[in-house]
């Protein structure tokens, strides 16, 4: 809902390029050292894919209410051990079940096919994304150091946002900064900085 009433006043794109900037700030703060290679690619890669998980979330947020948003992300709970079978790993007779029973459930919350309308799938796409995202990390982020990688991954959005969002960027109200500020900091540095440390230890279905 702090969003959602954040880009209803603001635009999208300059919302989330001050969003991503506040998040590599505060994680620049905590690192203070600059990254590996390795985590620099890593963290290009995994934060580009964020990025546009993020884009289509918000624009989603924008068509759909709140509610309906956050169950259709939850689907990542089972896009991810799908993606996760692109590597490799086993894909169980539980997990395709529930696939099936979240289509239904799509459809009912939706209305049908007839109901079913662009910010339902932007927002079915950013499941997608953030499975893909908890999928690479699994991959990627064992014995690299979870704070540098999540510092990368929030400069990659910051400078994403910024390419497309700089030329309608303005002066936020007042209860804009408060929605930047609290995704910002604990929903983007903090929470990213929190799930790419644990990424390192536990396998992507896990992570569910």
């Amino acid at each position: 809902m702090v969003v959602k009433n954040a880009i209803a006043e603001y635009p999208t794109l300059p919302f989330l390029q001050l969003r991503f900037i506040l998040a590599f700030l505060v994680m620049a703060v905590l690192v203070r050292r600059l990254p590996t290679r390795r985590e620099l690619l890593v963290g290009l890669a995994a934060g580009s894919v964020l990025a546009v998980a993020y884009l289509t979330q918000t624009l989603g947020l924008s068509l759909i209410s709140p509610g309906n948003a956050g169950l259709i992300t939850g689907l990542l709970v089972l896009f991810t051990p799908l993606l996760d079978r692109v590597f490799g790993v086993p894909l169980k007779r539980r997990t395709i079940v529930a696939v099936i029973v979240a289509v239904i459930g799509i459809g009912m919350l939706t209305g049908g096919p007839s109901g079913f309308g662009l910010g339902d799938v932007l927002v079915i796409v950013c499941a997608v994304l953030f499975a893909l995202h908890i999928v690479l990390l699994s991959r990627w982020s064992p014995r690299l150091s979870a704070a540098p990688l999540a510092m990368v991954q929030m400069g990659a959005c910051a400078l994403i946002f910024s390419a497309g969002g700089t030329w309608t960027l303005r002066m936020p109200s007042t209860d804009v900064w408060i929605a930047i500020v609290i995704t910002g900091v604990f929903a983007s540095a903090l929470a990213f900085y929190i799930q790419t440390w644990a990424q390192a230890y536990i396998d992507a279905s896990r992570t569910r």
